[in-house]
């Protein structure tokens, strides 16, 4: 159904969300779903075969992680073809990304609320890696913080590779950051161990939440591109967390925690399942939480079918890779409560979107944005960490 003029009918737009680093969100809703919200994250079309490989990557993951409506992350739908771009169709979420709620919180969080969002962090990486998955991109921007009388709900999006991170840490200086989250094995190169390398990026998220300052700041100035990335992989190496000075004394289980996911070498650092009985991680658990993803993994599991097989959306990403022979017209504006079947069709029956890029928020978004960009307002569409 993928490149479909009726696929591409069903969405009306209703506003720009936000921009990341290599795409762009839209909120809509699909007429065929009763109206149901969904972001939409449009990427330019046309890539080198590597590129392929990684979106395709990363739509799979997602889609195979949304196959229980797992309630930690945000659910992958589908995707399709416009004469410009691929778009990546995924749940909304009314919410903030963690950068955007620091930001109203002051900067940093109370060690309440910090453990409150760290556990559902921690518990939505193990059910990933439980599926035999891992995130490969956790950091703030692929959180999504819903604010509610229970307290601070997380999902999380921006599903990619570290291999992928790192070479876009290398050659886009707005990539930078992603570097403060990466473990010293993945800015390093070569083979590693996926989920120790998210057990890395937890405590470097949980610091931050903490003490409101990355964890080890030369990653976060001095050189930029992959300058940065080679002084981040050695000064990473060796050199102590950066902690208040009173931080062992009034923090003192959560400092232990991490001190032990911050180790260096991946075969002395915490596994995940070591974390999900650290001391201040137990502390104040929400009733239920422990047993949560067995109940999502169990034989009793309830699945969901998928909106579009396996085989369509690599069989979409392809398509996508090569530009539309229209691609050359200009871009046109997609005004709220159009469709995006009422932009011009191509042969192939896609649409050209507007490009959000053209359109406004261009530096974060208000009102709800996708794992693409850092900070703001945003909703989540899984696609995340700008592709």
């Amino acid at each position: 159904m993928s490149g479909s003029s009726g696929t591409v009918a069903r969405f009306r737009v209703v506003r720009q969300l936000g921009q990341g680093t290599r795409g762009a969100v839209q909120l809509a809703e699909d007429t065929e779903h009763d109206n149901e919200r969904v972001a939409i994250k449009y990427i330019p079309r046309g890539w080198c075969p590597a590129v392929e490989r990684y979106i395709t990557q990363e739509a799979l993951i997602h889609q195979h992680a949304s196959r229980t409506r797992y309630p930690h992350i945000v659910q992958f739908h589908e995707v399709f073809l416009t004469t410009k771009y691929l778009a990546i169709v995924a749940e909304y979420v009314d919410g903030r990304d963690l950068v955007g709620f620091l930001q109203r919180s002051g900067g940093k969080l109370s060690e309440g609320n910090a453990r409150f969002v760290f556990q559902q962090l921690v518990i939505a990486a193990d059910f990933l890696h439980r599926c035999g998955q891992a995130h490969g991109n956790i950091k703030p921007s692929n959180l999504l913080v819903q604010d509610t009388s229970a307290g601070p709900i997380v999902k999380l999006c921006g599903f990619t590779s570290h291999a992928q991170l790192l070479e876009d840490a290398r050659r886009n200086d707005g990539m930078r950051a992603s570097a403060q989250y990466m473990a010293p094995e993945v800015l390093a190169g070569g083979v590693y161990e996926r989920n120790s390398a998210d057990v890395w990026s937890c405590g470097m998220v949980l610091h931050l939440m903490l003490f409101g300052v990355p964890a080890f700041l030369g990653l976060g100035g001095g050189p930029r591109g992959g300058a940065a990335v080679d002084a981040g992989r050695d000064a990473l190496v060796g050199v102590a967390l950066l902690l208040p000075p009173d931080a062992e004394v009034t923090l003192p289980d959560a400092v232990d925690l991490l001190r032990r996911m911050a180790v260096a070498d991946p075969t002395q650092r915490l596994r995940l399942r070591d974390v999900l009985v650290h001391p201040w991680f137990l502390k104040d658990l929400p009733a239920g939480a422990r047993s949560l993803n067995a109940a999502y993994l169990g034989p009793d599991a309830r699945t969901v079918e998928p909106r579009q097989l396996p085989e369509a959306i690599i069989a979409t990403v392809r398509r996508a890779a090569t530009l539309h022979p229209s691609a050359s017209e200009p871009i046109r504006r997609l005004s709220s409560g159009a469709c995006v079947a009422d932009m011009s069709l191509g042969s192939s029956g896609s649409t050209d979107a507007t490009s959000p890029a053209k359109r406004g928020d261009r530096g974060g978004a208000r009102h709800g944005r996708t794992g693409g960009g850092d900070g703001g307002r945003r909703g989540g569409d899984g696609s995340g960490s700008g592709h």
